[in-house]
């Protein structure tokens, strides 16, 4: 059952306590119109759950990530983003260039549907739809001048400072053995 879960729910696999939140989670996340429709699109297998995706754009630089759900319909290709952490303004600007990210990969993938981004908080089951994606030239420049930036900077050297409020801490090595 473990390897069935998303990813970000997996460490609350370890303790009772915990998976007895998780079945909450999923319990409302099932019944509500989201989980009708990520059921229907499971059983049409037209969901893609964890998949991995790597676009060559031009001039060589590669987009690559996993997106947690994507499939595509009438209406388009749609892609969420589980978040075990709670809706926060102070994260919500990484998130939603995350998605940004995800919806330039899925709009070079599939370039004739639009397509539609959002973040689905599993503790409130709360879908959050991220409305204006920026263009895609705007999204290119955008993952360029991050790949510069990166590259002017050497070796990533990683550090503490934003440690409380950052949303990939209970996968962080550096955090974990800091506590």
């Amino acid at each position: 059952i473990k390897t069935q879960l998303p990813i970000e729910l997996r460490p609350f696999w370890n303790t009772n306590q915990d998976w007895e939140k998780v079945r909450i989670w999923l319990t409302n996340l099932s019944q509500s119109h989201l989980g009708l429709s990520l059921q229907k699109n499971y059983n049409d297998q037209k969901l893609e759950r964890e998949k991995p995706f790597e676009i060559k754009l031009n001039g060589g630089l590669v987009l690559a990530g996993i997106r947690d759900l994507l499939w595509k319909d009438n209406e388009g290709v749609h892609i969420i983003d589980y978040k075990t952490s709670s809706p926060d303004t102070t994260v919500y600007p990484l998130y939603q260039e995350q998605m940004h990210f995800y919806g330039l990969a899925a709009r070079l993938q599939y370039p004739e549907h639009p397509v539609q981004i959002a973040l689905y908080y599993i503790k409130e089951n709360l879908l959050q739809i991220i409305k204006n994606l920026p263009s895609e030239d705007e999204m290119i420049s955008r993952v360029y001048l991050v790949a510069r930036k990166a590259a002017s900077q050497g070796d990533f050297q990683p550090g503490t400072d934003n440690c409380p409020s950052c949303p990939w801490k209970r996968d962080c090595s550096l955090y974990l053995g800091n506590q």
